[in-house]
């Protein structure tokens, strides 16, 4: 079942890979989607213009596109409108929607209509009127300057990638918004920006700067070579050595402590190289996962359309192309299980003085760990849902690394000034239980009756080890909404397996389209799969509760990171099936836009992001840069033979300028260009400032704290939740009591160590002795 939307009805003009990415996942939620193809601005054209109208036909398969010019046709488009839920456009049509109708009339003539809007930079700022394209998207939201090796420029992920966030937000902001209109009958106005929804899918990137003082540039690769390619080991543990067959080692008390383990992890990733090199990568990621460790393969685009995994799932689906014949396209990245239909539970924690949060009143318990969970949580949190994490008592990954300081200043106290964890879970509650105890699972099933949604992200084996199914939940809670987030979905062969999101980047086939060459791949630098897996938990939570105030029954929802980020990779997937032949693997280059690239600027590693996508855009910036000579290769045919010649005159000029006032300059005349943006850059932005996106709170272990804003602005009632993110254990006594538990009930589970307010292996990370 992925009706959840059935019967909603939504209006969407194809000018960009966002709108028509919105519209996909939309449609996988089960919305009538209506496409306009707009004469003056669909993206149609600039995909035919390279040679990629197979993308455009797997956007808008199945879907009701309507051929229709918004100017002549405008009362066309009233009519789809004032039969619709939602309307979706990019800044490409501000315009003319502002011609044809103007925003405060289209508000007044459909008071209830949830309105999208989508640009690279937003509406104001700055940036907002800037030239963009698909590396300058990339470049200025961050994951760019860590991406590739430290000794050369920086990569870009292909395949639009900023817009694909973009598409995230703008579904899940759209839903949240359309969430509230069926309980107030109110329309919005929701603008999200590819710049912030980049910045917003990160955790350490702007914190490391602000909270540790490091400058985040490029890093030595995780990529392990094997007999037959690459690996990728996540989480690094003493496990390895039973792998690699040093029991001597997995023995030593050098590696049983956290100062001991950093100390030796040099000498550990040189075993391990040196292991890999007479395995194969099958070998490798079988046996270690026998032993539960994060180890996975590099695979390619060829491997994921075998693979067993997606096949188990059927997460292919075979579509039929005029010139092509059949295509394998992805369906949507989750599974969805219901229960009975039992009576409607209606929201009534709004009341008419409430202007925004339009999840006030939803209720989420969270059993997460990581980022994808806390992420999905996150997200619900931040516009206003009730959030209540629980954690077992141990010092979780993103409690322990990225300290306030750095992670050499060790206090007594560190697990609380960690900014990854403070991070992905502000404007949430927080509570520790031991769920291996009976009465741990007691405490969790009572908190679980009051609640709408539970979102857990664990290997698919966890929560049955608990004796907690979805089943057991539907008995205590029969309304609940159970999102389940794991590496590769509940079902299929490697269900059981345990990866991180860097492991999945190999697994989905996303590592194999990064690099300088075929020989020099590269990973994301990020942890990729996590945030788009969580906004998908996030997204289809929401799409649910709607859901249910039809059609009322519990609902679990099996999310894949696997297959989340592998839907990422759809402009790779389509054109290897295309072409039949893996996409080149060509650093920056466009075969497009010539010249296009990453070039060094004056400063330690700052760079600019330079795209020409036209002829008058070559001779405007020969002008800019005066260099007359170079005015002569006026054809891209001609820019593409004299490439070398082209880019060795860019870097020369380059190294004299500024990347921020060259991309000011070049911008001025409306050529597309851009800061390669590091972390330490993203925290004093001016466009960023101008649009207060950053967001502010005080917690009570840290002081003071900056933290990346929301890639949402929603009407004029726009707001920003800024409670700082739990302390370990904080909330365990105002949870209980209101749950129903007393206070002889609470101290007993202290004593007996159901609940803690202090990690039960702190001598892991603190040596008491000394």
């Amino acid at each position: 079942m992925n009706n959840l939307l059935e019967g909603t009805k939504i209006v969407i003009i194809a000018d960009s890979i966002t709108s028509l990415m919105t519209a996909k996942i939309f449609h996988f939620l089960g919305a009538t989607v209506n496409i306009i193809n707009n004469n003056e601005s669909s993206i149609k054209i600039t995909l035919k213009m390279q040679d990629n109208e197979i993308l455009y036909w797997f956007l808008v398969e199945d879907l009701n596109v309507i051929d229709l010019s918004i100017k002549d046709d405008s009362s066309e488009l009233s009519n789809y409108l004032k039969q619709s839920d939602i309307f979706i456009y990019s800044k490409i049509s501000v315009n003319v929607i502002n011609e044809t109708f103007g925003i405060n009339k289209l508000r007044k003539l459909f008071p209830s209509l949830i309105i999208g809007i989508e640009s690279p930079f937003g509406l104001d700022g700055k940036y907002s009127d800037w030239q963009t394209n698909e590396i300058i998207d990339f470049a200025m939201g961050g994951y760019m300057q860590f991406c590739g090796a430290a000794d050369k420029e920086p990569l870009m992920i292909k395949g639009y990638q900023a817009e694909l966030h973009s598409s995230l937000q703008l579904v899940y902001a759209t839903l949240a918004s359309y969430w509230h209109k069926i309980q107030k009958n109110k329309g919005e106005i929701v603008e999200v920006s590819r710049m912030e929804s980049m910045l917003n899918a990160q955790v350490w990137f702007v914190p490391r700067w602000l909270q540790e003082g490091y400058a985040w540039s490029r890093e030595p690769s995780i990529l392990i070579p094997c007999k037959n390619g690459y690996i990728i080991w996540g989480l690094q543990t003493p496990e390895i050595f039973l792998l690699i067959e040093r029991i001597d080692l997995y023995e030593d008390p050098q590696y049983r402590t956290a100062q001991g383990w950093n100390e030796g992890i040099v000498h550990v990733k040189e075993l391990l190289r040196e292991w890999c090199l007479s395995h194969t990568k099958e070998e490798i990621y079988e046996n270690a996962q026998s032993l539960r460790i994060t180890i996975t393969p590099v695979n390619n685009i060829e491997d994921i359309l075998s693979s067993e995994q997606f096949a188990y799932r059927n997460w292919w689906e075979n579509k039929k192309h005029d010139k092509h014949g059949t295509i394998k396209t992805p369906s949507a990245p989750w599974k969805i299980k219901t229960g009975e239909d039992i009576a409607s539970k209606k929201n009534d924690s709004f009341n008419d003085s409430e202007p925004a949060l339009p999840l006030k009143g939803v209720k989420v318990l969270e059993v997460t760990n990581n980022w994808a969970g806390p992420h999905a949580g996150r997200m619900l949190a931040d516009l206003g849902a009730d959030v209540i994490i629980i954690e077992r008592n141990h010092v979780q990954v993103t409690r322990s690394k990225h300290l306030f300081g750095g992670d050499d200043n060790i206090t007594s106290n560190f697990y609380n000034r960690a900014h990854p964890f403070n991070q992905l879970n502000r404007n949430k509650k927080g509570i520790v239980v031991d769920l291996s105890k009976e009465e741990g699972k007691k405490i969790f099933f009572q908190l679980a009756k009051d609640s709408d949604i539970i979102i857990e992200n664990n290997s698919s084996r966890v929560f049955p080890n608990f004796g907690i199914s979805f089943e057991e939940i539907k008995q205590h809670n029969p309304n609940i909404i159970l999102c389940s987030i794991s590496g590769f979905g509940a079902t299929g062969p490697q269900a059981h397996h345990v990866a991180l999101g860097s492991n999945l980047e190999g697994s989905s086939g996303l590592v194999s389209t990064i690099g300088y060459d075929k020989n020099n791949l590269s990973e994301s630098g990020g942890f990729y799969a996590d945030p788009i897996g969580g906004s998908f938990g996030a997204i289809v939570s929401i799409a649910s509760l709607i859901s249910k105030r039809q059609n009322n029954h519990a609902i679990h929802i099996d999310i894949s990171l696997l297959e989340s980020v592998a839907l990422f990779l759809i402009d790779g997937i389509l054109s290897f099936q295309k072409n039949d032949a893996l996409p080149k693997i060509n650093g920056n280059e466009s075969e497009f836009n010539i010249p296009q690239g990453a070039y060094q600027t004056g400063g330690k590693d700052c760079w600019l992001a330079l795209s020409i996508e036209n002829d008058n855009q070559w001779l405007n910036f020969c002008l800019a840069i005066n260099d007359k000579e170079l005015m002569k290769f006026n054809s891209t045919k001609l820019r593409k033979i004299n490439i070398n010649k082209i880019e060795d005159a860019i870097n020369a000029w380059a190294k004299t300028t500024d990347h921020y006032e060259a991309a000011n300059f070049l911008q001025s005349k409306g050529i597309p260009a851009g800061p390669i943006l590091s972390n330490w850059e993203v925290a004093s932005d001016p466009h960023l400032f101008e649009r207060k996106y950053w967001l502010h709170n005080v917690h009570e272990a840290v002081g003071y704290q900056k933290w990346d804003g929301y890639p949402w602005r929603i009407s004029k009632n726009w707001k920003m939740l800024t409670v700082p993110a739990p302390l370990f254990g904080e909330h365990n006594t105002e949870i209980l009591n209101k749950a129903g538990f007393s206070e002889k009930e609470i101290n007993h589970f202290l004593k007996k160590g159901v609940i803690a307010n202090i990690p039960a292996d702190l001598n892991m990370y603190i040596d008491k002795s000394k």
